[in-house]
């Protein structure tokens, strides 16, 4: 065998015959292998892309024998190779670009970010190069790449608009799978990377109301969707919502709405809003970005208002305030509360400042006069602190007072029949936003011998 066209074709007649498998422990099946494979780079572009194509179909069709072929190329896979659209078969695109999953290479995510735009019809080809690229960059970096190639893009059509929103929509499409199939990162600034993403296809005009652009909204909302149940970290981040606002624009307001009404996806992204805001809001945070991200999915902001108007009546388990702020869409709310996620993360830091104000209670009442000014403004920067924050010191040491098994935490452990208790350290409590008393500090008591 002198070239890689005889090795294709006795490839073809042992994929025809069903046969992998039967000839795959002959010695001169691994031979050919290994003969094709030394000349692959001896061949033009194209017989080079085609020989690969035909050992990785070969290897398709045998785990053993994909296991020889991966062997086999990988040398050969180290620099990059021609670019797939050399092949006029798109079934030949599919196999070669198989040769890339296993491969770590700095060429080859730039090079399968182009393959994604560039392809045309060959969408297994798309799908195994994007699953690639995934595997190799968070989402935001590979989007990244992937947008700059589809920015080059030219179409010479009647209508260059519309192949391009179906150009995107099949990339969309592509990527969705790969998403939520693997390992897949966000990356930090992936809100960001798909609204450029989606914005990328359409340097020279925007997509005009019909069918390719409500296919293009609804693989758009179906990829912001995937990504928010597969990546949980991104559901109370507001710009992955806004990211969908160019395409809401593309449309008009009541056919936006209708589409958001009929459109699975955009329902279930929705949904998954809802549920972000109505999550925060059991922890007492009220983020207004988020609530904001509601217009993306209404006709205009009365919609969204009546949105947020059925999250407050749905949900009656949430502080009486948070709900107000809810149904009135941010506009009003009765007593402060947490605004961001970053907010909610310092909330807990309630424990370690009810123990610092249990040592600055102890300190005071073991020396009245603060041992000097110093100390005395101590003091009362960690009274300011606790009273922003609502939180209170309950009790003084030697109080004698009932027991309470949630509020206590006994000397010795909990044991049965005790009715009072001294005040070994005192509770700390914080006012929630509904008026209620949250422990955030047990008291730490002893008994005082009667029993209940």
């Amino acid at each position: 065998m002198d070239r890689l066209e005889q090795f294709s074709a006795i490839a073809e007649g042992i994929l025809a015959q069903n046969a992998v498998n039967q000839v795959r422990s002959d010695e001169r099946f691994a031979q050919g292998i290994s003969r094709a494979t030394a000349l692959l780079r001896q061949s033009s572009d194209e017989e080079f892309l085609r020989g690969i194509a035909a050992l990785f179909r070969m290897g398709s069709a045998s785990k053993p024998v994909m296991t020889m072929v991966r062997h086999a190329t990988r040398g050969q896979l180290e620099s990059p190779i021609p670019p797939l659209d050399r092949l006029k078969d798109g079934e030949s695109r599919y196999y070669a670009a198989l040769s890339l999953e296993d491969l770590n290479a700095p060429w080859i995510a730039p090079y399968c970010a182009r393959g994604i735009a560039n392809e045309e019809t060959a969408e297994k080809a798309r799908a195994g190069l994007s699953r690639t690229l995934l595997r190799l960059l968070p989402l935001d970096q590979a989007l990244e790449l992937i947008a700059v190639e589809l920015g080059k893009l030219k179409f010479e059509t009647d209508e260059p608009i519309e192949s391009a929103t179906r150009r995107m929509k099949r990339v969309v499409a592509a990527l969705r799978p790969a998403l939520v199939s693997g390992s897949v990162t966000a990356g930090e600034s992936i809100g960001k990377a798909i609204q450029s993403f989606l914005l990328s296809g359409f340097t020279s005009g925007v997509p005009a109301a019909g069918r390719a652009l409500n296919e293009f909204a609804a693989e758009s909302c179906g990829f912001v969707f995937d990504l928010a149940r597969t990546q949980v970290a991104t559901i109370a981040d507001p710009k992955i919502y806004r990211a969908l606002g160019p395409i809401r624009n593309w449309m008009t307001p009541p056919h936006w709405s209708r589409f958001v009404k009929k459109t699975a996806p955009a329902q279930g992204l929705l949904a998954i809003l809802v549920s972000a805001i109505v999550l925060l809001g059991r922890q007492n945070v009220a983020d207004g970005e988020l609530l904001e991200a509601l217009q993306i999915f209404a006709a205009n902001r009365k919609e969204a208002e009546a949105i947020a108007a059925n999250i407050a009546t749905e949900h009656p388990e949430l502080p009486a305030d948070i709900r107000e702020w809810i149904s009135k869409f941010g506009r009003t709310r009765s007593t402060p509360v947490l605004t961001s996620m970053s907010e909610a993360r310092d909330a807990g830091s309630d424990f370690e400042l009810a123990g610092i104000l249990v040592g600055a209670a102890s300190l005071r009442s073991s020396s009245p006069d603060g041992e000097g000014r110093g100390v005395l403004r101590l003091l009362e920067a960690i009274d300011s602190l606790a009273t922003k924050r609502g939180m209170r010191v309950k009790h003084q040491i030697g109080d004698v007072i009932p027991y309470s098994p949630v509020a206590h935490e006994l000397v010795g452990g909990h044991r049965l029949g005790i009715a009072r208790v001294k005040v070994v350290a005192p509770l700390v409590e914080r006012t929630a936003a509904d008026g209620s008393a949250l422990t955030v500090l047990r008291a730490v008591v002893e008994p005082i011998g009667d029993l209940a």
